[in-house]
């Protein structure tokens, strides 16, 4: 299942990529740059701008990944039908929590149309944006691994963190 969103989720990462050297090389200009007296006003508010679709987009990957840090002291006490229980569970209230945010984000991107960033004239539609692309993309995410779960797919990565 998780096969068809395969080439999304490529270019998301590819996306996060060419993001994260945006902050690396934005940054390291404005650092020589504010060394020769002729700082870029506009580079704090793009870099934070970039680093929250990496930060929301890569948190998507790494649940498609299923590598997020995983606290299981209390689900290492049950068996594995028990845990499947509660890994669908909590999957179906993070699907849940997302879609409703996906509800949401209409009205707030309409409030954000004419809220501008102190230096970029783009409106902060771009920043909320990435609230919303990423509840859609991991609303898919978690669906599909909720199925393969249901359908009996291994969670390897959770058997791995659990032995």
């Amino acid at each position: 299942m998780m096969q068809r969103l395969g080439g999304v989720l490529r270019i998301v990462e590819r996306l996060c990529i060419v993001l994260m050297l945006g902050i690396v090389v934005l940054t390291a200009v404005q650092v020589m740059l504010r060394k020769l007296a002729s700082p870029l006003v506009w580079s704090n508010d793009m870099t934070a701008l970039m680093l929250v679709w990496v930060s929301l987009l890569g948190a998507v990957l790494v649940q498609a990944e299923r590598d997020h840090v995983r606290v299981d002291f209390v689900t290492a006490l049950f068996g594995p039908g028990v845990k499947k229980v509660l890994s669908i569970g909590w999957k179906l209230a993070v699907i849940v929590m997302l879609i409703t945010m996906v509800v949401v984000s209409p009205s707030i991107l309409r409030a954000s149309l004419t809220t501008y960033p102190s230096t970029l004239p783009i409106s902060m539609v771009w920043y909320r944006g990435a609230i919303l692309a990423m509840a859609v993309l991991g609303s898919l995410v978690l669906l599909c691994q909720m199925i393969e779960d249901l359908h009996g797919a291994s969670d390897d990565k959770a058997e791995e963190g659990e032995a």
